[in-house]
């Protein structure tokens, strides 16, 4: 068995755990543990920067994807580096700005909800932009079962954890709606992380 088949074996089992975990989620915890309207928040949150961080990452993702096996040596340091500079620049500006513009976003949408919790959005964001680039590094390097492990099963098992503190009266929505966009940033950067270590190229100062 090669090592792409056995990746992607592994990937589908991720899948399969996240899907199980997914489940347990929307049909026990979350309705014991959020209303209507917080569970609204939170499915906005989570599509909306779906959504964005497709669109602010320009493509760059796919673009190493395609080209990276046309550069070696220093040539692939310096693609690198200046792929990863523009996405890190580009999910730093939009996290701030959109912790920052949430509401108003929200408000221009004519969403019917408004609260602090709406400013997850921007680390949302941010981790989903590191994450996708992160992927579409490691599976350059056909790599793809660890940022598919902590994507479908340590972002959703940690919510899973929080919900159920919420539920008992231990945690607010509010510190569940940080759980969950920090998390999210968090595995986004971890995964880039392995990715680049994965790839085991120097990164150097970006230029043209």
């Amino acid at each position: 068995m090669s090592v792409f088949q056995r990746q992607i074996i592994k990937g589908s089992l991720s899948n399969f755990a996240g899907i199980g975990l997914g489940v347990l989620n929307n049909i026990w915890i979350f309705p014991l543990a959020f209303s209507l309207e917080e569970l609204g928040i939170y499915r906005w949150v989570e599509r909306t920067a779906v959504l964005i961080a497709a669109i602010l990452l320009f493509g760059l993702h796919r673009m190493y994807v395609r080209f990276q096996s046309h550069f070696s040596e220093d040539q692939a340091s310096q693609f690198l580096s200046n792929t990863v500079f523009l996405v890190a620049c580009i999910a730093a500006i939009a996290g701030v700005v959109f912790t920052a513009f949430a509401p108003w976003l929200a408000a221009l949408l004519d969403v019917n909800f408004q609260g602090s919790q709406l400013r997850a959005l921007g680390a949302v964001v941010a981790g989903s932009m590191t994450y996708t680039l992160g992927l579409s590094i490691a599976s350059s390097a056909k790599r793809i079962s660890v940022p598919f492990f902590f994507k479908n099963v340590g972002i959703r098992f940690s919510v899973l954890i929080g919900a159920w503190m919420v539920s008992q009266g231990n945690a607010t929505f509010g510190f569940w709606m940080q759980l969950f966009a920090y998390t999210h940033l968090a595995v986004g950067i971890i995964v880039l992380i392995y990715a680049l270590k994965l790839k085991g190229i120097p990164l150097r100062w970006p230029r043209s």
